[in-house]
């Protein structure tokens, strides 16, 4: 009992054992005889006899205490990355092939007042939220060969949901894999409604 560190572990592993016969890759940590703490995994099966009582146990038990510090460092990356994309103030997003987004920001809702849930739920979105005036150039830019340019900018309008327009300026860079395979866009989205907005007053004054 001493072994395992959390015993509801052991009383898991015998729960298993008695009703299905068997322990199936049961993960859970050891304690060894110095106190250092391991992972282990265990696949066991139950030897009864004739009267269906468990005499004996066969099988095996693996240390996979690399594999678990593995995956928590990978875990831990994954954490600080997101901490750091989803506190961004600009419209962050990752494009795939297909148009479909892989990662939306959570700022796009401060931008076009639609959340990042549904950015991601739904892959027209952001087609449909273009202002007319500047849908063509906005679908020449999305259906460019993804070789086209190693940077892309584009300035133009969307809808947002409460009928504002906003300006946006768009930068887009192609994500591809180590092997050369195009993995989709990743985009930062500005908005610049304020800019445009003194640079058509100052036009007004110019023309005055």
């Amino acid at each position: 009992l001493q072994m395992y560190v959390d015993p509801t572990d052991r009383a898991e592993f015998l729960r298993q054992l008695e009703s299905l016969g068997k322990v199936v890759n049961q993960e859970c940590r050891f304690r060894r005889k110095d106190g250092s703490v391991f992972w282990v995994s265990r696949n066991v099966r139950a030897i009864r006899d004739e009267h269906g009582n468990i005499i004996r146990c066969q099988g095996f038990t693996t240390d996979i205490t690399q594999r678990k510090h593995a995956e928590q460092a990978v875990r831990d990356n994954e954490k600080r990355f997101r901490i750091v994309a989803d506190n961004t103030y600009d419209w962050e997003y990752w494009i795939l092939p297909d148009g479909r987004m892989e990662y939306c920001s959570p700022s796009c809702e401060r931008i076009t007042g639609f959340s990042a849930e549904r950015f991601m739920a739904d892959a027209d979105l952001l087609d449909r939220i273009v202002d007319p005036d500047d849908a063509v150039a906005w679908r020449e830019h999305r259906d460019q060969d993804e070789r086209a340019c190693e940077h892309c900018h584009i300035a133009y309008r969307v809808i947002a949901e409460n009928g504002q327009e906003v300006w946006i300026s768009h930068h887009c860079v192609p994500i591809f894999s180590v092997d050369g395979h195009y993995l989709g866009r990743r985009v930062s989205n500005r908005d610049i409604s304020i800019r445009k907005r003194a640079e058509a007053e100052q036009k007004k004054l110019q023309a005055k």
